[in-house]
């Protein structure tokens, strides 16, 4: 037979072992999007026809607005780029790495912040590995509605063109910079 004080004892370490895991809080929402079901009122699935969750835009931002934005360090992590810890080779040298152009451009995996990093070392790189290729990066991730865009497709402006236009001016910084800090 136990007394009161062991049931307390029992309890409490029962409780410690509660704290010791971590909760994770999923959305309701997220869930619901995940498992394609809309919990709002006449509507009892999200996926189309071909099995894909659609959201709005509105809905999208909603959800970015309150988890993301209404943060600071939230925001940073959602335009920084990789972490120095995130190298592939892993290799901590000190020495820079050599430049290689990207791949793909533009490349919709890229964040925010990664994009910003990759155009100006591009420009940092500018006649790699032909002249003006760091500008012709640059073009590829301008939106269409863009100046610079809008000076290709209405005066025929050439990668050459911008980039003597950049030297020129107080962006001639973009090829001649040390650190980029987002």
């Amino acid at each position: 037979l136990l007394d009161d004080d062991d049931d307390e004892d029992e309890d409490e370490e029962e409780d410690d072992d509660e704290d010791d895991e971590q909760e994770i809080n999923f959305p309701q929402g997220a869930i619901n999007a995940a498992l394609g079901f809309d919990a709002g009122p006449g509507a009892d699935s999200m996926a189309g026809q071909d099995g894909n969750i659609t959201m709005s835009n509105q809905q999208v931002y909603s959800e970015l607005k309150d988890r993301v934005l209404d943060t600071a360090g939230g925001f940073v992590e959602l335009v920084g780029g990789a972490r120095d810890e995130d190298d592939e080779d892993g290799a901590d040298d000190g020495q820079p790495k050599p430049y290689r152009p990207p791949a793909r451009v533009p490349d919709p995996e890229l964040t925010a912040g990664e994009v910003v990093t990759t155009v100006l070392d591009a420009l940092l790189h500018n006649d790699v590995p032909n002249p003006d290729a760091g500008v012709g990066i640059l073009f590829g991730y301008s939106s269409p509605g863009s100046a610079v865009m809008s000076s290709i497709r209405d005066e025929g402006m050439t990668a050459a063109e911008y980039s003597e236009f950049l030297s020129e001016t107080e962006y001639k910084v973009v090829f001649d910079h040390s650190e980029v800090a987002i």
